[in-house]
Order: structure tokens, then sequence, then C-alpha cells
């Protein structure tokens, strides 16, 4: 064993000298821990819901410009955006705070910069929809369609996100959203 004591401490577990970090020296019966321990991985991170959340703006904003006349489903579509929106702009922060705990601050506030437009967007599509602007709902969705985050995304006709929008405005309205 590491040292004289019986029972190990969890340096020598797990920040032992020789061994270094994540490998435990001692043979398993010993060891409350396993030999090698992983990274923990957050499988629901915050760049993870942003390339999720832009998929389906992309195909909402896509449906929308294809409307030909509004409807229900254009109110629909373009609430949806605007929450969708609302919501890549809050994963915004958490994504910086790692860089600036280092002290990146110019990577930080570039990125920032980059992602400024969903917020803005959000609240103009909101305004518009409001005022039932429907030409300026239109002019917005041409203007997130047109963002670099935007336009190169591809969806292939066979997608399955399928139409997350439906409802969408009764369940603002309902406070479900």
């Amino acid at each position: 064993m590491c040292g004289a004591r019986e029972t190990p401490s969890f340096y020598d577990i797990c920040v032992h000298p020789v061994f270094g970090y994540n490998h435990c020296p001692l043979p398993t019966a010993h060891c409350p821990l396993p030999t090698h321990m992983s990274r923990v991985i957050n499988p629901n991170s915050a760049g993870k819901q942003r390339t999720k959340l832009i998929r389906m703006v992309a195909l909402a904003v896509r449906e929308l410009l294809r409307q030909p006349e509004p409807n229900d489903e254009t109110r629909d579509l373009a609430i949806f955006i605007a929450l969708s929106l609302d919501a890549i702009a809050e994963t915004i922060t958490p994504s910086v705070e790692a860089w600036e705990k280092r002290g990146y601050w110019i990577k930080a506030d570039r990125f920032r910069m980059e992602w400024r437009w969903a917020q803005q967007y959000a609240d103009e599509m909101r305004e518009a929809l409001f005022a039932e602007d429907w030409g300026a709902v239109a002019m917005c969705a041409v203007k997130i369609a047109q963002q670099p985050q935007i336009s190169g995304v591809k969806i292939s006709p066979r997608h399955r996100m399928g139409r997350p929008w439906e409802d969408a405005w009764n369940r603002y309205r309902s406070g479900d959203a």
C-alpha cells in the first residue's frame, strides 16, 4: 500500500504523484474507486441545445417563407421562431463562461457578437407578430434565413424533427410554451 496506513486516503487513491490523476495504484480489492475514472460529460450542453434549436429554426423559417398568405400556421411558425431564438440567446452565456474563467475575453466577446442577432431578431419577430404586421414578419424571417448560422444548415427532406411549431401560438397564449 501507499504509505504506512492500512486504509488509503483519497490522495493515495486518485492523486498519487507516481501514478497521476485518474489512476488507482492499489489492487481493485482494496480500492473503493474504479482503477480508471472517466470524465463527466454533460449530454445536454448549451452548444448541443443551440445546435438542435438552430436546426429547428432553419426548418421553421424555410416553412414560413413558403407560406402564400398569413394563417394560423404562420402565427404558429412566427411565435415558434421567436421563442426558439430566445432560447438560443440564453445558451450564449453558459458557453462563454468557461472561456471567461480562463481569461479568453476576446474569444468570449467575439462569440457574443456572433450570436447577438438571435435576441435582436426574436424581439423583432415578436413585435411584428403581436402587431400582426405580416410584411415585417416576412422581412424578419428573411433576415434570420440570411444569418450564416441558419443559411448553412442542411436539412434532408426526410428529417425526423417533425413539425415542432404546431399549436405553438395556443401554447404560448395559455402559458405552456
